[in-house]
């Protein structure tokens, strides 16, 4: 269950910049705009390290070893296997 919620938290660490990025377009001011932009990095940044830190050294592994382009979905399928195999 841990597992599943660190990977969950990894994926989501990157809904606050698409956040930032929709309140940017909808017009808000520049300092509101750069407060977003500060809560959202921390927030982005709590949110992974702690997914990782639940999800374990193998996940980073595999995520890593997947790359870039592929992360997303290896994440969706470590999500649904569970572990990965080191």
């Amino acid at each position: 269950m841990l597992f599943r919620l660190g990977v969950a938290l990894m994926v989501l660490s990157f809904v606050p910049w698409i956040f930032v990025a929709g309140a940017f377009l909808v017009g808000v001011s520049l300092a509101t705009g750069a407060g977003l932009l500060g809560g959202s990095l921390v927030a982005a940044e709590v949110m992974f390290w702690a997914g990782l830190a639940l999800a374990g050294k193998e996940t980073w592994q595999a995520v890593k070893a997947a790359g870039w382009r592929g992360a997303p979905g290896e994440l969706a399928r470590l999500f649904v296997e569970g572990r990965p195999t080191a």
